[in-house]
């Protein structure tokens, strides 16, 4: 009986999620998520206290997966330009994918959502820990030194959020790459300088 509860939480949790890709939190509606999953209303209530609660646990699922996609791709590479590289570009694919956490990462009118405001909390530290990670990797290795590692994260998470752009996320292409690699140049270039300024 108790696999048979997760199993049907999981399959509301995944209709919901294509559900809500499609027509947004406010438009979608617990008959259409009762009868896409093919489950009653009284059992979609038995799991969820409501709708919103739902659109929770849709969320908090994708943004473990980013998460989860984010830090393979990185641990992946060998070189410190190759890391941020596959931060930025594996971060833009899932996005581009992942619609119901990009909606709670940018949409206004899911702002006053005090579990959006935890999840987008939630989301900026892990960007923060991931970027912190390759800078304290470059240290370690000699590619460049960073004096403020906090402060040199924040503004690369700052940076990136460019390629949150919906054009970005929804048409990835060589050009998107291309971009991404003279980013990155600036940016090492930037901290060679500083390197070369530290050594002198």
């Amino acid at each position: 009986m108790k696999n048979s509860r997760i199993n049907a939480k999981d399959i509301i949790i995944n209709v919901a999620s294509g559900i809500f890709s499609r027509f947004g939190l406010f438009k979608t509606s617990i008959d259409q998520i009762a009868r896409e999953s093919h489950k009653s209303k009284s059992s979609i209530y038995y799991h969820f206290k409501n709708k919103d609660e739902i659109f929770k646990f849709v969320v908090e699922k994708e943004m473990e997966q980013l998460k989860y996609e984010i830090k393979k791709s990185v641990n992946n590479q060998d070189t410190i330009k190759g890391k941020f590289k596959s931060y930025i570009i594996t971060r833009v694919k899932y996005l581009g994918e992942l619609e119901n956490i990009y909606a709670a990462l940018t949409e206004d009118y899911l702002t006053h959502y005090d579990f959006i405001k935890h999840i987008r909390k939630i989301y900026y530290r892990n960007e923060l820990e991931i970027i912190r990670n390759i800078l304290e990797t470059g240290i370690k290795k000699g590619v460049f030194i960073v004096t403020d590692i906090d402060s040199t994260a924040v503004a690369i998470v700052i940076a990136l959020k460019g390629f949150e752009h919906p054009l970005a996320l929804r048409n990835y292409t060589t050009k998107l790459e291309t971009t991404i690699d003279i980013f990155l140049d600036i940016l090492f270039s930037g901290l060679n300088k500083k390197l070369k300024k530290n050594i002198s």
